[in-house]
């Protein structure tokens, strides 16, 4: 997600012809980038970047076990709400 940051401004920079803030801004509204997902945009109300966040959870086994100093069997999933630090 960080490269597709780098590359949108990157985008919005040519687009303006400039790296003045207002005109990199105003470049950008409604502008369509190119992504190492998809065509993403910025919506043109508040040039925020419509784009799908991904959550997930994952059992905690092998290395991540050891790291974390955990043994035995391990039931817990990371991120349940019923151990948010495991």
């Amino acid at each position: 997600m960080a490269y597709d940051g780098v590359y949108a401004l990157k985008q919005g920079i040519e687009k303006a012809g400039s790296i003045d803030t207002e005109k990199v801004k105003d470049a950008m509204k409604g502008m369509a980038v190119n992504t190492t997902r998809e065509k993403l945009f910025f919506r043109k109300t508040d040039n925020q970047l419509s784009c799908l966040a991904y959550f997930g959870r994952r059992r905690i086994t092998g290395v991540m076990k050891k790291r974390l100093g955990l043994q035995g069997p391990s039931r817990k999933w990371y991120g349940d709400a019923r151990n948010p630090f495991l």
